[in-house]
């Protein structure tokens, strides 16, 4: 159990950090990146095994982009800020 709730927690750290690097622009979006590195560095140490550690990965991974796209998504709809680069090829009615 205490393994699961370490792969969860983390795996949605790291998401959430890669998401607000995607999503923000400036200085400020490198902090995240750095801080989601550091976060997976530290799951690292604490689980030796190799599928742990893919699966950690590929579960950050999908989460970031399944994050990214629920943000630009409610952004779109609610008039929030949306980076200019996501809106390429989209019609604002």
């Amino acid at each position: 159990m205490r393994k699961t709730l370490e792969f969860i927690g983390f795996s949605f750290a790291i998401s959430v950090g890669m998401s607000l690097f995607i999503l923000l622009p400036g200085f400020v979006r490198y902090l995240f990146s750095v801080g989601s590195l550091y976060v997976g560095f530290q799951y690292f140490k604490r689980n030796e095994g190799w599928g742990l550690r893919i699966g950690m990965i590929v579960t950050a991974v999908i989460l970031t982009l399944l994050f990214t796209v629920i943000y630009v998504a409610l952004a779109y709809m609610n008039g929030w800020y949306i980076n200019p680069i996501y809106m390429t090829g989209v019609e604002k009615k």
